[in-house]
């Protein structure tokens, strides 16, 4: 049964289709941080603009704001050493 699950060819995945990432702390943390930063320049960036274009709406701001702090950040996250125990699923599309 185990021969059934390796596989013979190059499967592409996104981060979020992996399924058993490791957190590692001191990476997370230090990306945190930079992400902050990142978030806190794109924000300014949006409000100069909004400044710019006369467009000084706050909702659009919190709006903006929410969904950069929503979006999914992986950095800091790996794959275990081994993934000989681990399972992949896939689905297939019969034509």
């Amino acid at each position: 049964m185990s021969k059934l699950n390796e596989l013979q060819v190059s499967v592409v995945l996104k981060v979020k289709q992996i399924q058993n990432m490791q957190p590692n702390q001191n990476s997370i943390e230090r990306w945190a941080q930079i992400r902050e930063e990142e978030i806190n320049q794109k924000l300014e960036m949006i409000q100069n603009k909004a400044s710019q274009e006369g467009m000084d709406d706050p909702m659009y701001l919190e709006q903006q704001k929410e969904q950069l702090i929503q979006e999914e950040d992986w950095r800091g996250f790996v794959l275990p050493q081994n993934l000989k125990n681990s399972v992949l699923f896939t689905r297939t599309q019969l034509l």
